[in-house]
């Protein structure tokens, strides 16, 4: 898009562009949109329409949109990584070099419901796996056909 192109009033997914903020990023032109939702925000001129869709809004809906009870269903069903905290290869297990034990994890809600230390790495995927049917699988029966 050019720097000079006028978008007022244009509409780019739920954005509407209310004017110019006569700010710069690198060059790149600022504009002030209103989204659909009636929160305004600041977009890059060159984002419009491409990563800039919304306010932030639409990817909070996207997120809500498989939670039920406030849990995400697709957080209970992922499957086992391993990243940076977890490097068992198990989901909600992981070593604690600190304290030289396997760390066992579940949070339901926003709440941990599991957080506890064990001297082997199978004692913890055990806990885990133990969390997960009390915790997990009540909300996936009910759920998840």
């Amino acid at each position: 898009m050019s720097a000079r192109q006028d978008l007022t009033n244009r509409q780019f997914g739920r954005l509407k562009v209310i004017r110019d903020t006569g700010k710069r990023y690198k060059g790149h032109v600022i504009l002030e949109c209103l989204c659909k939702c009636g929160k305004t925000c600041e977009v890059l001129q060159d984002n419009l329409g491409k990563s800039a869709n919304s306010c932030g809004c639409l990817k909070i809906e996207e997120n809500l949109k498989d939670c039920v009870e406030d849990t995400r269903l697709r957080s209970l069903t992922a499957k086992n990584r391993k990243n940076k905290i977890n490097n068992s290869g198990v989901k909600g297990v992981a070593w604690d070099s600190i304290r030289g034990m396997w760390v066992a994890r579940l949070t339901i809600k926003g709440t941990k419901v599991l957080h506890k230390r064990f001297a082997n790495k199978e004692d913890a995927i055990e806990a885990r796996e133990e969390a997960e049917r009390l915790y997990h699988a009540p909300i996936l029966e009910k759920y998840i056909k």
